[in-house]
Formats: structure tokens, C-alpha cells, sequence
């Protein structure tokens, strides 16, 4: 494997193991983990999720959380996925440089 692409794997995994760990620590957060007095004066947890202030603290850090963490995979994705450029030897090889000096001295 090369190099790059060992990274992009390295860079994908840490991503998506650090979506689903903030992705359930929120979740946790929201339904199980909020003030229990709150609750308890306000209603149900549900009440409490929907009109609690902490959520907008919360909701808007998750969302940076997501964007953040799924661009760093998608890099990670990319960097693994696509195949490595063809060298230069391989070009002067073929005559494509040839072709690309044709072109400039004609227009």
C-alpha cells in the first residue's frame, strides 16, 4: 500500500470513528444524560429536548462536529480511493510531451 494512500486511510477512520463517538455522545447527552430538576419542573424529557436553553449550545456545536469530522473523511476517502499519478518518465515515454511542444509552437 502506498504511502498516500495509507494515510487517506488513516485519516478516514480517525473521522469516522470520531463521528460515531461525538455522534452518541450527543445522543447520550440529549436522552439520557440532561438535568434531572429540569425535567422534573419542566415535564418530560422530551419537552425538555425540544425547549431546553441548552440546546441551542448544543445542536449548533453538533452540526460543526458533523461538518468538520465528514469533510476530514471525505478527504481521507478521496485520498484513498484515487490511483497515484503517472510519472514522468512514463510521459516523456509515450511521446506526450512531444505532443503538448507541437501544440505551443503552432498557435
Amino acid at each position: 500500500m502506498q504511502r498516500d494512500k495509507l494515510y487517506g486511510l488513516i485519516i478516514f477512520l480517525v473521522a469516522l470513528i470520531l463521528l460515531i463517538y461525538l455522534t452518541m455522545a450527543n445522543v447520550m447527552i440529549i436522552f439520557a444524560g440532561g438535568n434531572k430538576d429540569y425535567y422534573a419542573v419542566r415535564g418530560t424529557p422530551i419537552e425538555g429536548l425540544f425547549f431546553g436553553p441548552w440546546v441551542y449550545v448544543v445542536a449548533p456545536l453538533f452540526l460543526a462536529e458533523i461538518l468538520i469530522f465528514g469533510i476530514a473523511a471525505w478527504i481521507g476517502w478521496t485520498m484513498m480511493t484515487t490511483p497515484p499519478p503517472v510519472p514522468l518518465e512514463e510521459l516523456e515515454g509515450l511521446g506526450l510531451d512531444e505532443d503538448i511542444e507541437d501544440k505551443e509552437e503552432t498557435a
